[in-house]
């Protein structure tokens, strides 16, 4: 049963005389005795009619809520009001039962939402299957398995697509596979033998990237694994680049490059300026803009939770420093090719920022928020929706972003849901009761996540 929010106002007797009506023979109060000679249909009342079994009185009265559900009655039979009504006085009679709007219809003991109760679905009584959602009155499809659950001790998937494929990185196997998103062959192993931990995962062109450990970025390509580069200290993101040839990564408080083949790392933006004596943070997932944006890296941060837009340099030579946000810089330090977006966020998510177009999307808790993408963007950050519980990842689709959250309390009351790519867009489910659902990716309207213990469930998006 779907939780409601219910608000409760004051009604006025003038106003509810337009929702309700009441029969015109004989007097009575709610719950008096029954009378004889009158209609069938509930209890009766001298020379008195029943309106669709409503409450009655002694003498025949009969209320309904016409305007709430169609002449519906709310009460329970043997008296008092159905979960989610509520008595009131109408034209004299008291304990009159009415649903309440935003659950117009009275079910069997309860007023609801038809259009959005699992348990009631478009009519009374009608169910939706264990894992599908009820929208506008019409149970969707539940997930199915596409990769069963794995043999090995489930330590964490990241997925990701591209037209036609699905890869994910599987770190308790310690492999990295791939299929069709047609559901149709057996997962390939990408990886090779020196792999023992992948955890993210990005697929540009024939190429495929992943973190390998904490400290060790690999690629795929043509058959072959090789070592982008590996890091003295912790890899917290990495980014390739839309022609597969740069890889960018975050590691200490500074974000680098390095050549997909390999070679010498060169720093592209410094978040934390020592000798300004400002703790600033530590950059997390890396986002990377296409086209006229390629030279724009976004990233949220650790310690502060600020989300940074910054200006790759065609010089090597040069970076972009993120001293602090506008009016706070220390004396003679000023943020150089960097614009903050969003300051002190408290639940930032640390594995995804997403930019698309002239935006960037990003997670904080249970709220998906963005901003401009753009190198003078200013701080802004929007909610595009909030969803119940903290978001565990995200993907954009052509006109949404589909995201997976859960309470930890209780992670087998998992939900897949999408929203649109605007602020305040309205949030749609597409899947419940999914076991702590995390990673997900999307081809079209496909879309794929995986769960607590490592299956990958997939559901088709209206």
């Amino acid at each position: 049963m779907n939780k409601l929010n219910l608000s409760i106002g004051v009604l006025l007797i003038g106003s509810l005389l337009g929702a309700c009506s009441k029969s015109d023979s004989g007097t009575g109060n709610t719950g008096g005795t029954t009378g004889g000679g009158g209609s069938t249909g509930g209890s009766t009342g001298s020379g008195g009619t029943v309106a669709n079994g409503g409450s009655t009185g002694a003498g025949g009265n009969y209320v309904v809520c016409s305007g709430c559900d169609s002449g519906a009655p709310a009460t329970k039979t043997g008296g008092g009001c159905k979960d989610n009504a509520y008595p009131h006085t109408v034209a004299g009679v008291a304990n009159v039962c009415v649903c309440q709007s935003g659950t117009p219809k009275a079910c069997d003991t309860m007023c609801t939402d038809i259009t959005t109760d699992t348990d009631n679905c478009g009519a009374c009584n009608t169910k939706c299957a264990t894992n599908a959602t009820c929208v506008a009155s019409k149970c969707g499809v539940a997930p199915t398995v596409a990769v069963q659950k794995p043999a090995t001790t489930c330590k964490g998937l990241w997925l990701t697509s591209t037209t036609g494929s699905l890869t994910w990185s599987d770190t308790g196997a310690g492999k990295v596979f791939t299929m069709s998103t047609s559901g149709t062959g057996t997962p390939m192993a990408v990886s090779g033998t020196e792999t023992t931990a992948p955890k993210f995962v990005q697929v540009v062109g024939t190429s495929t990237f992943w973190l390998d450990g904490d400290m060790t970025i690999r690629m795929a390509k043509a058959g072959t694994v090789t070592t982008v580069t590996t890091s003295a200290t912790k890899i917290n993101g990495f980014v390739a680049s839309a022609d597969a040839a740069t890889v960018y990564f975050s590691t200490g408080s500074t974000v680098m490059s390095v050549a997909a083949t390999g070679g010498a790392t060169t720093k592209v933006a410094e978040e934390n300026n020592e000798m300004a004596g400002v703790q600033q943070g530590v950059p997390l997932a890396l986002g990377l803009g296409t086209g006229a944006n390629a030279n724009l890296l976004a990233y949220g941060t650790d310690i502060n939770g600020d989300v940074d837009i910054v200006t790759i340099s065609a010089d090597k030579t040069k970076s972009a420093l993120c001293v602090a946000s506008p009016g706070e810089e220390p004396a003679g330090f000023t943020n150089v090719m960097c614009a903050r977006i969003a300051r002190s966020q408290g639940s930032l998510n640390q594995t995804v920022i997403i930019p698309s177009g002239n935006n960037v999307y990003w997670i904080d808790g249970r709220n998906l928020h963005l901003n401009a993408f753009s190198a003078n963007a200013a701080q802004s950050n929007k909610t595009v929706a909030s969803a119940d519980n903290a978001i565990s990842s995200m993907v954009l689709g052509t006109d949404a972003i589909y995201f997976t959250s859960f309470d930890p309390q209780d992670p087998t009351t998992g939900v897949v849901q999408k929203t649109g790519l605007a602020e305040a867009s309205p949030i749609v489910p597409l899947a419940r009761n999914i076991n702590g659902p995390s990673s997900i990716a999307a081809d079209g309207k496909k879309v794929f996540f995986a769960t607590a213990d490592c299956e990958i469930q997939t559901l088709t998006a209206p």
